[in-house]
Parts: structure tokens; C-alpha cells; sequence
């Protein structure tokens, strides 16, 4: 239980990596093996928001997608179909 930390934030196998290349499998073995740590779950959760967060705001920076109310709404909807997903 002490290098759940470790795991969860490890650079291209960590929890926002699984995210971000759409890793459900892996992410549901990780679950299933964090929930055996409750407080690891909290971690897993707030990388999950900050992923999301994050995802988000590239959406709005995007000057591109902003310009075109049609391009910016299905980019919200393709990032929330993704999210969905892992909730």
C-alpha cells in the first residue's frame, strides 16, 4: 500500500496514461487491485479530473474549435463519450 503513489503517477504506465490512450482494460485491473487499498481510489480520482480537466482545456485553447461552434460542441461530446467510458 505504500507505493500505490508510485504506480498510479509512473510516466507512460501510470493512471493519466491509461487515460489519455484509452487503456480500459488496464485501468480496470488497476482498479480492481487498488480497491484493495481505499484510499488508492482517491489518487486514481484525481488523476482521472485532472485528466478530464485538462482535456478540457485544450479544447478551449484550441482558437480553431472556438471559432466553429460546430467543432468546439463535438469536441466536447467526443471528449465526454471518452470519459464516460472509465466513470
Amino acid at each position: 500500500s505504500v507505493h500505490y503513489k508510485t504506480l498510479i503517477h509512473m510516466e507512460n504506465s501510470g493512471c493519466a496514461w491509461m487515460f489519455q490512450c484509452d487503456k480500459i482494460e488496464d485501468l480496470e485491473r488497476m482498479y480492481l487491485l487498488f480497491s484493495r487499498v481505499p484510499i488508492s481510489l482517491k489518487e486514481i480520482q484525481k488523476v482521472m479530473m485532472d485528466c478530464m480537466c485538462e482535456a478540457g482545456r485544450e479544447v478551449l485553447n484550441d482558437p480553431e474549435k472556438v471559432k466553429d461552434p460546430v467543432s468546439f460542441i463535438t469536441a466536447i461530446l467526443s471528449l465526454k463519450q471518452k470519459f464516460d467510458r472509465f466513470v
